[in-house]
């Protein structure tokens, strides 16, 4: 989750959510928070949501992005959560019209990135490998979407703070999840930054595993979850696939 590859402590993750909540609870008086906020109170195991997806937005995003740049966005704008993707300027430049007229919020870095294309995997990438020039062609920037730019510039400000805890929290991964990541993301570092099989590890008894939980679909076409899960039979995770299908 981190662009810094070290995230904070507990500790300072801890402080850091709890001025967040105290400061949300103040704004809000008590009214039900709107839309990916409540995931830093309620830090559920699971999606609780009765939001719908936008047909008229899925048809705008349509043939222009992929499925699961697609899905990740659907579910920011329904207020699921909070998605993080990666954009080209000329695709941004689509997808900011797109964000104003259906009026939802996204922020994006200001620096465009290159991405170290991963072997196998269908040829998808894990890593940064360097900031791109000015003119250079290729680099991507990312893009934080939210039910408004507020939440999605948070989600920016703790990725870039390196606090995977809180900004796991809003991109609505299952706490189990984020524990796990937190573990092995040292290992990973040198391994692309893949954790399928360190998620193969921890996976107990023999195949067949949760179908739900087939985070490698995404390498090669759309899948239902865009995290990586602490177990192929992983609960929360399956849960939150199902939410998503």
């Amino acid at each position: 989750m981190s662009l810094t590859g070290a995230g904070l402590s507990a500790e300072s993750a801890r402080r850091i959510r709890e001025a967040l909540t105290e400061t949300l609870l103040q704004e809000t008086s008590n009214q039900p928070l709107p839309g990916a906020w409540k995931l830093l109170i309620e830090d559920c195991c699971t999606w609780r949501t009765g939001s719908q997806l936008s047909r008229q937005l899925l048809g705008a995003l349509r043939g222009h992005f992929g499925s699961n740049v697609i899905r990740e966005i659907l579910l920011a704008v329904a207020g699921v959560k909070v998605s993080r993707t990666c954009m080209s300027d000329s695709q941004l430049d689509l997808f900011c019209r797109i964000a104003e007229h259906h009026g939802f919020g996204l922020v994006t870095s200001s620096e465009r990135y290159v991405h170290r294309r991963d072997s196998g995997k269908g040829g998808s990438s894990n890593s940064i490998e360097r900031l791109a020039g000015p003119e250079e062609e290729g680099g991507l920037r990312n893009v934080y979407v939210a039910t408004d730019s507020g939440l999605a510039k948070t989600g920016e400000m703790l990725e870039e703070a390196g606090d995977d805890e809180n900004f796991g929290l809003l991109l609505g991964i299952p706490r189990c999840c984020r524990e796990f990541y937190v573990r092995v993301r040292s290992i990973a570092a040198a391994r692309q930054n893949d954790l399928v099989l360190l998620t193969l590890e921890s996976t107990g008894g023999a195949m067949p595993y949760d179908p739900w939980v087939n985070y490698p679909a995404n390498y090669f076409g759309p899948g239902l979850i865009s995290f990586f899960p602490c177990s192929f039979r992983c609960r929360n995770a399956a849960a939150v696939a199902r939410s998503t299908f």
